[in-house]
């Protein structure tokens, strides 16, 4: 096979249904991340040193974040294989973050508590991308 038959073979676009919503939270999501890695910045600018772990944590969810915007836009141009991705991450990273937010004493008060908030978001995004509404957006089929 050519390259001109691999790509003749290759899918068309979907229509992959994203909500404003799920749009307008992956937005939040995406600012919180930055203001996670600014406040710790400032804590730190402070003289508190924030630790490495709290380093490393508000490094990830900002990646996280990005990673996750990225990925709505890339569904809402018709990428089914990112739609599908972008579901499975905010329901795992809304867990994750809210665990976070539970362990006592890993993390500082207001690390937790700006993880508390995240898990909410990322919840309701994961909740606004598993809608029962979309069902046949993510089947192919409409209903």
């Amino acid at each position: 096979m050519n390259a001109m038959q691999i790509s003749s073979q290759r899918a068309t676009p979907v229509s992959v249904a994203v909500s404003p919503l799920a749009l307008r939270l992956a937005n939040a999501a995406a600012g919180l991340g930055v203001a996670l890695f600014v406040l710790t910045m400032a804590v730190a600018a402070l003289g508190a040193a924030p630790g490495a772990t709290v380093w490393n944590r508000a490094g990830g969810v900002l990646a996280g974040s990005l990673i996750c915007l990225a990925m709505i836009k890339k569904a809402q141009a018709g990428s089914r294989g990112a739609y599908t991705r972008v579901r499975w991450i905010t329901a795992v990273a809304g867990a994750a973050m809210m665990v976070t937010a539970v362990i006592a004493g890993s993390f500082p008060l207001w690390f937790r508590a700006e993880q508390a908030v995240h898990a909410l978001v990322i919840g309701a995004l994961a909740c606004a991308l598993n809608a029962p509404a979309l069902a046949g957006a993510r089947s192919g089929r409409s209903r």
